[in-house]
């Protein structure tokens, strides 16, 4: 990588509309030439046909020499220089775009400019070609790609019909036609389906954009309906286990699907027109909500700068956000969200989860409250969307009819929504406690249920009875203090409204669950299987009772096998303390709940307080939580996220008689 005696590579200056494109000629090697790529009046030459590159740069420290037809050089990184030699003998003569060559990287004025170009050369390439790195082992690699179609018609299958939750079947890999778990294909797939490639932001626009697309796996080409349906179902081979429990090496697929979802979405969009006469097309909302969740990119400023292809043709020009270098981060993505956010279709789903997304903890530091932070990435910890989970709720969440209304306020830091102040927050509980294992733990694995951990799990079990005692305690007119069984005697007595909106918040009244429903029977199983921890000692497993991980006595050692048994069949199987505990922890997860100061009981974000207001915005389909804060003499609110508010979700409101009101966020 060093001391070489090549000349430097000089970059020629575009004009307006040029591009440069990398020609590849067997007894010369590569060319870049410019051409132009946009129509001029000046220049009737026409657009040649054209390739483009989509990969990611890799390890940006490692630099390698790339040597032109006529001995120039210029610098690349590991995985332009690994894909250049296949490139070179690709089933294509035709000349490609790879930006780390085709763009001046050193002169961030062309740079930025040629940004503005991207969405026409991925739009105008007769075929993407993504390099998803070199096969290192060919009878492996050759053999992943021939399973990938059997990969993805395995996973459809799953999918169309899924094992009941908690179930004690298992299907093997190979009673499915599939490698069994310690098959070296395996590694090849994770390698093709997990690839970081996925989850690279600008990979994003490349994909979606791109009219065919080609994947190139070492020499190996795969479609992409292949790499779609692999990538889209191959998360249901969890359901999968051998002989020991083990789940398929398939690694995190599901971290792929917001790619195929992106670029079905806007091919969705474009063969029914949805788009037309419209600023800002429906599907950048989805995409910058998947963005969070499961894509990369070392540069905050390339959030933005990756998806602003999505708007060519949608009046692009209007939106005011100056790309220059000086630009601040905060002002960036203030000034993007809020065109979003007053040009979009606010009735879309995932208007009101960006909005949200904007109150998530730790964004950075002087964004508005309304504002997302587009580089902080998502994760399994956090809190579920609740407008999202209104769909399994006996009567899908619309708590207002209104028609939305929503404008800039005196300043891009301010948003003001319509809507309806309607109650108070009187009393927060503290947060939720939840099982020592992760939600994708709780749906699909077996457990690990050893003496070493069964006291983690007890420790939960008496928290969490604990915490259901405080909450239930706090509500008016149950004429109970705990979650014994004289409270979940089941009679429709005086109280039985009460006790009904209890048990349905604690799980948003998502009711309708996949395979079944949840009752108040559900619910007063799950209350008797807490009950009955409280007969186990505290101490059972203190270091008093346990030696080497072993009981120290008979009767404790008798005590634990008890123990593990009920909690066995407890979390192992299908039973009513499942079916509640599921939903309760979607709804709950990195929430609280609160009372409220006219009776009203539900759950917000982890940052609400006493004297925070609850409001229901126009269109909206769920609460929101409000600070108010005195700007000036004038109020507005720090918005602290969405709310769920028994009694409030399905358009109760517009029936209080209260007045309407413009409320400015900040």
């Amino acid at each position: 990588m060093g001391g070489s005696i090549n000349t430097p590579y000089v970059y020629t200056p575009l004009k307006s509309g040029e591009a440069r494109l990398l020609y590849h000629y067997k007894d010369t090697g590569w060319h870049l030439d410019i051409v132009q790529l946009e129509p001029s009046p000046n220049i009737a030459a026409r657009v040649p046909e054209f390739d483009a590159l989509s990969y990611t740069w890799g390890d940006l420290t490692e630099r390698f020499p790339f040597v032109l037809h006529d001995g120039c050089e210029l610098f690349i990184h590991r995985n332009l220089r690994d894909a250049l030699p296949f490139l070179a003998e690709r089933r294509s003569t035709r000349p490609i775009w790879a930006d780390a060559i085709c763009i001046n990287q050193l002169d961030e004025s062309e740079k930025l400019t040629q940004i503005r170009l991207m969405h026409r050369i991925y739009r105008q390439a007769s075929t993407v070609w993504v390099w998803l790195g070199c096969a290192t082992n060919a009878e492996h690699s050759e053999a992943a790609i021939a399973l990938l179609p059997h990969l993805g018609q395995v996973g459809r299958l799953l999918d169309q019909q899924p094992l009941p939750r908690w179930t004690t079947a298992r299907l093997t890999p190979e009673s499915m036609g599939l490698p069994g778990y310690s098959s070296p294909i395996w590694g090849h797939i994770q390698r093709i389906v997990c690839n970081d490639w996925f989850r690279r932001v600008w990979a994003v626009q490349e994909f979606a954009l791109a009219k065919d697309v080609i994947f190139l796996y070492g020499s190996h080409e795969i479609h992409t309906a292949v790499i779609e349906d692999a990538v889209v179902f191959g998360h249901r081979l969890e359901a999968l286990r051998d002989t020991r429990g083990l789940k398929l090496p398939t690694g995190i697929v599901a971290d792929s699907r917001g790619m195929v979802r992106i670029r079905r979405l806007i091919a969705n969009e474009r063969l029914n027109s949805i788009n037309a006469n419209r600023s800002i097309p429906n599907h950048l909302l989805g995409t910058l909500v998947y963005m969070t969740e499961s894509h990369e990119c070392s540069e905050p400023r390339d959030r933005i700068l990756g998806i602003l292809g999505f708007l060519e043709g949608y009046a692009a020009t209007e939106l005011a956000i100056r790309l220059s270098n000086d630009t601040s981060i905060v002002n960036l993505y203030t000034e993007f969200s809020h065109y979003l956010l007053t040009h979009a279709d606010q009735s879309q789903i995932h208007w009101w989860k960006l909005l949200d997304r904007g109150t998530l903890l730790g964004k950075r530091a002087g964004l508005p409250s309304w504002c997302a932070d587009f580089h902080q990435r998502q994760n399994e910890n956090a809190r579920n969307s609740i407008c999202q989970l209104g769909a399994k709720s006996e009567l899908p969440y619309q708590a207002s009819h209104s028609q939305g209304s929503i404008r800039r306020g005196g300043s891009s830091r301010e948003l003001v929504i319509r809507g309806v102040i309607f109650d108070h927050i009187e009393f927060v509980h503290p947060i939720t406690p939840f099982p020592p294992i992760t939600i994708q733990e709780f749906t699909s694995e077996v457990y690990d249920l050893s003496a070493s951990n069964l006291n983690t799990w007890v420790s939960f079990l008496v928290e969490l009875r604990t915490f259901l005692d405080a909450v239930v305690a706090s509500i008016p007119n149950t004429g109970h203090s705990s979650t014994s069984p004289n409270y979940t005697d089941g009679n429709r007595s005086s109280n039985g409204k009460v006790l009904d909106t209890y048990w349905r918040t604690l799980i948003g009244n998502t009711t309708r669950q996949e395979d079944y429903t949840v009752t108040r029977g559900t619910f007063d199983s799950f209350l008797d299987t807490l009950s009955a921890f409280a007969a186990y000692p505290a101490d059972l497993f203190s270091a008093n009772s346990m030696g080497e991980g072993r009981p120290s006595n008979m009767k404790t050692s008798k005590k634990l096998q008890e123990l593990e048994t009920t909690i066995r069949a407890m979390v192992g199987s299908k039973t009513q303390f499942m079916e509640f505990l599921g939903p309760f922890w979607i709804c709950l997860q990195n929430r609280r709940l609160f009372n409220t100061g006219l009776g009203r009981f539900g759950f917000g974000s982890t940052q609400v307080e006493t004297g925070d207001l609850l409001c229901v915005f126009n269109g909206a389909s769920t609460a929101h939580v409000l600070r108010p804060l005195n700007d000036g003499g004038r109020t507005s609110y720090r918005l602290l996220g969405e709310a769920y508010a028994h009694g409030v979700m399905n358009a109760e409101v517009s029936g209080m008689g209260l007045d309407e009101q413009e409320i400015t966020l900040i």
